[in-house]
């Protein structure tokens, strides 16, 4: 078989790089026609300026797998004049940037309505990427340190993300898995493996609801873990020597590994499919300090551990816990003292929230209106925006502060007529201490304003935005 055959081309060209393949072209009239025709996988090394990759462009129009490796380049380009195949009418699939960075800065901006994946490595001036791809299905980012998406992200499409950053914190995490992956229903698998400034994950029933795989292995300074998933499979822990709490309700889980977690002093599992447990290794574990209410639980390996298997099959968790009330069951056992009533008031869940607040002191008050640092939200804030009414009533009963702002400038009264909450609107709008003039701190609107907005544009809301529109007018 000559080395003009289309079989031995397409296989060669895959393994060349660009300039090893220019210099194939020049071996013979045939090669320079061919070599262009069957490359399909290119890989680009130590160029300087997009004029080279215009070039490469022209020469290869085929390509539907790019490689940019070890590029140096003079002046920031933009995403087009760097990879020119992103014309949406040529065929690139994949896109792969290892150790691309720009004298100036490299802002990576990349609109891509073919690409179905992107890698990106050892990228280190990457920090907000934003990136706008309908059809992608696996993002890589991979030891750049990247703190957060940019708010132009959209990856509704979106099945596998695996992100590695030095830079990634759990405020970071926190703030991508409740809002730019709000966006990409379909996630099925989320790496987070390596990310060494990593210290908390919480995972809720509502977030990331296709999620079959997480992997928090190896982050250095992970210290809390909280997942709640009716659909995930599998859960990587691995090397992880500062994890100590741990709380899971998992439904579709059969195997869970937390062996040798070295610091783990606080267990909570809560499934109906586990059916193998290996906890060997973990001996800071003792029975008084762990819950596991898997039924159908077969094979436990406590190997180097102070458990016996008896611990296991013992009922000394409260009723609470042995009926499956999960809220109040992680409410009670993972969150600080000071954030109870936030989640409680979030999940509805009324019994917590009054016995929480019959216990507040003078000087445990200020837990009535703690405020999570990603958005600002209150208690108060939580309950309106998830519609709670009872939560609010109780909340309001107390005392707290009715006007509260979020990090947005958004008072509860904008948080429920938003989320059309028509209910707990016209019960905050009976409320004397309530500002129903007041205006959005951003967008300066008004209540009223929100609602009308809401009915013009919110499919779907077309009812609850006009009580909400009522409700308002009538006070007004």
């Amino acid at each position: 078989m000559s080395l003009e055959s289309p079989g031995v081309l397409s296989h060669l060209t895959s393994w060349l790089t660009s300039f090893e393949l220019q210099s194939m072209r020049a071996l013979s009239r045939n090669l320079y026609a061919a070599v262009p025709r069957h490359t399909w996988e290119l890989t680009v090394r130590n160029i300087s300026s997009s004029e080279s990759m215009s070039h490469l462009s022209t020469v290869f129009p085929n390509v539907w797998c790019l490689r940019v490796q070890d590029a140096l380049l003079d002046e920031m380009p933009t995403i087009k004049s760097l990879v020119p195949w992103l014309n949406k009418c040529w065929k690139l699939r994949k896109l792969m940037l290892t150790r691309v960075t720009c004298i100036s800065v490299f802002n990576l901006h990349l609109l891509a309505e073919e690409l179905t994946m992107v890698a990106i490595r050892e990228c280190y001036q990457v920090q907000e990427p934003a990136i706008v791809a309908p059809n992608l299905k696996t993002l890589v980012i991979e030891h750049c340190p990247m703190t957060q998406f940019h708010s132009d992200t959209s990856l509704p499409q979106l099945k596998t993300l695996s992100l590695s950053s030095r830079n990634f914190t759990a405020l970071q995490a926190q703030h991508l898995i409740k809002v730019t992956l709000l966006g990409s229903p379909a996630l099925e698998s989320l790496i987070l493996a390596g990310c060494s400034q990593l210290e908390q994950v919480l995972v809720d029933s509502t977030d990331l609801p296709s999620l079959h795989q997480l992997d928090l292995s190896t982050c250095a300074q992970l210290e809390r873990v909280h997942v709640t998933s009716k659909m995930l499979e599998h859960l990587d822990l691995s090397c992880n020597d500062n994890l100590q709490y741990l709380v899971v309700d998992l439904e579709h889980v059969v195997d869970l590994d937390l062996s040798f977690l070295k610091s783990l002093t606080y267990l909570r599992i809560r499934s109906s499919s586990l059916r193998r447990l290996n906890l060997r290794g973990c001996n800071h574990l003792m029975p008084n300090t762990m819950s596991i209410h898997c039924p159908n639980l077969q094979f436990v390996v406590v190997q180097g551990t102070s458990i016996v298997v008896e611990d296991l099959n013992k009922t000394e968790c409260s009723d609470k816990i042995q009926m499956g009330n999960t809220t109040s069951w992680l409410a009670q056992s993972f969150c600080p003292e000071e954030q109870t009533l936030w989640v409680a008031a979030k999940n509805g869940d009324l019994e917590t929230l009054r016995e929480r607040l019959a216990r507040l002191t003078p000087e445990t008050r200020f837990y009535a209106e703690w405020q999570d640092p990603v958005y600002g939200y209150s208690p108060l804030s939580n309950a309106c925006r998830q519609g709670h009414l009872h939560c609010v009533e109780a909340l309001v009963a107390y005392g707290v502060n009715c006007n509260v702002r979020d990090s947005q400038g958004n008072t509860p009264l904008h948080i429920a007529t938003s989320c059309g909450k028509s209910e707990v609107v016209r019960l905050l709008l009976e409320l004397s201490a309530v500002d129903y003039f007041a205006k959005t701190t951003i967008k300066g609107q008004t209540v009223l304003d929100i609602a009308r907005q809401n009915y013009r544009t919110l499919e779907g809301r077309g009812v609850e935005s006009i009580q909400c529109v009522e409700h308002i007018e009538k006070v007004r």
